[in-house]
């Protein structure tokens, strides 16, 4: 069943990244909430860690750094956008990089037409995408049930969606530099320098 279609095969190459940065991202968002879940039981602590906070604003904005889901979002800041590394490299040999392995005229070689092949492994990453996400919102749920955190399951899986969708963007943006090189790797580094970009301003 995974090999009659190339949604399907791509998704199934794709099931290590999911896990990996699924799990790994969602382990990173709870590791704060097991810090600061002793430092937000009194006022004073709240209005310290507030005052901390606010002196970082460089890094991300504080928004309710007294709270055990705000801080552990203000904690994480820009190092979050580690994730669109995955999907600026799949991106970039989504199309160019199966030409590189000459693996895209196998491909071809089967009754479906080259815009079929594409959406389909643009669409095959898209559902990583929203795997992973789901995968990070449910860790971070279920870290932030064991720390007594305010949120709920609907706020966690809107962060982890949020996150896919800035990912997918730049996955897209991967995608369309790589049909103007001659190799993916200069895609994923042009790529790369506008996410860095994007996060210095």
């Amino acid at each position: 069943m995974w090999f009659k279609s190339v949604f399907l095969k791509s998704l199934r190459d794709y099931r290590v990244a999911i896990l990996g940065w699924g799990i790994g991202m969602g382990l990173v968002i709870v590791s704060p909430m097991a810090s600061v879940s002793e430092l937000v039981k009194t006022p004073e602590a709240r209005a310290a860690l507030l005052s901390l906070a606010a002196s970082f604003s460089w890094n991300a904005d504080a928004v309710k750094a007294d709270t055990i889901g705000g801080y552990a979002t203000f904690k994480i800041g820009i190092f979050i956008f580690l994730m669109a590394v995955w999907p600026i490299l799949a991106g970039s040999r989504m199309l160019r990089g199966e030409e590189d392995r000459a693996s895209l005229d196998v491909l071809l070689s089967a009754p479906q037409g080259r815009v079929r092949v594409a959406l389909e492994k643009l669409a095959a990453t898209w559902a990583a995408l929203f795997a992973m996400a789901v995968l990070i919102g449910i860790l971070a749920y279920l870290g932030g049930v064991v720390f007594k955190a305010d949120f709920t399951l609907v706020d966690a899986l809107l962060f982890g969606l949020n996150l896919a969708l800035i990912c997918a963007v730049f996955g897209a943006v991967a995608l369309f530099i790589s049909q103007f090189t001659h190799e993916r790797g200069p895609a994923a580094g042009w790529t790369a320098g506008l996410l860095l970009i994007f996060i210095v301003l």
